[in-house]
């Protein structure tokens, strides 16, 4: 394993382990954007956990959980109040469920076993990370029609401790020819539509005492972007027609000498 690949495998265990919207220490390869998670999924829809059981230890879900959902607001695929019965594999890629939970649900149904499930890897969670998607799924459909660049910035302390969003940060998305401004929310969130073909650079615009401490590209043919010391703190994404891609940034202290 070279040295880039560690720094990533040692960051997405760390983060994974703190994300509500994607569980425990695991090892989830790429990531994909709302429209792909849209298109991808059977039902999407904000709601609570009704009802759930697990086996759990800590963050890790051991064994197999169970859930009941209840939608309260349908993106695609199930009425407002209707209620799924979640059957969930275990695994350190699980989410733990418990009851009162409000989150987005990207949901697929099995026809085969009947049951319902949520890609432990995807996208989603509680709705303090959902932020950018929700941009996109209210919307729809004429978000799904034009080209989106969106991510979410938020900063971490010591240990992958989420301390919040970053609101007000300039994010720079830089073509071949021009470079565009987008200016983070309330939420952390930036996203700019229309942007024309063509590959772009993604680079937030940190104020003194702060770094990117890792991008997580998201959507086709993007990725982060690795320097020769190992690090990446911009990501490239490629847009065509009707392209949803972008980057979310984990934000840490600018601590120099204690890399």
């Amino acid at each position: 394993m070279n040295l880039k690949a560690a720094r990533f495998l040692i960051f997405a265990c760390g983060l994974l382990l703190l994300s509500s919207a994607r569980a425990a220490a695991c090892e989830c390869v790429g990531h994909s954007s709302p429209a792909e998670a849209f298109e991808s999924a059977t039902a999407v829809f904000v709601g609570t956990v009704v009802s759930a059981r697990t086996e759990v230890e800590g963050e890790y879900v051991h064994g197999e959980q169970t859930a009941v959902l209840r939608a309260e607001e349908v993106f695609k695929g199930l009425e407002v109040g209707h209620e799924i019965k979640l059957l969930q594999p275990g695994g350190d890629c699980s989410p733990k469920y418990k009851a009162g939970q409000r989150r987005l649900f990207y949901a697929n149904y099995d026809s085969v076993t009947k049951t319902w499930e949520v890609y432990g890897c995807g996208r989603g969670g509680g709705l303090e990370y959902a932020a950018d998607d929700l941009l996109y799924l209210h919307a729809l459909p004429r978000s799904a029609q034009r080209n989106r660049v969106s991510g979410a910035l938020a900063r971490y302390e010591e240990g992958f401790k989420l301390v919040g969003p970053l609101a007000g940060v300039k994010v720079r998305i830089k073509g071949e020819k021009k470079t565009y401004e987008a200016t983070t929310d309330a939420n952390g969130v930036y996203e700019l539509y229309d942007l024309p073909a063509g590959t772009y650079i993604i680079e937030p615009e940190l104020p003194p005492g702060l770094k990117v401490h890792f991008p997580m590209a998201f959507g086709p043919k993007s990725h982060e972007v690795w320097q020769k010391d190992g690090h990446a703190t911009t990501s490239q994404v490629g847009l065509t027609e009707k392209t949803c891609a972008g980057s979310d940034f984990v934000v840490v202290s600018d601590n120099k000498g204690n890399d």
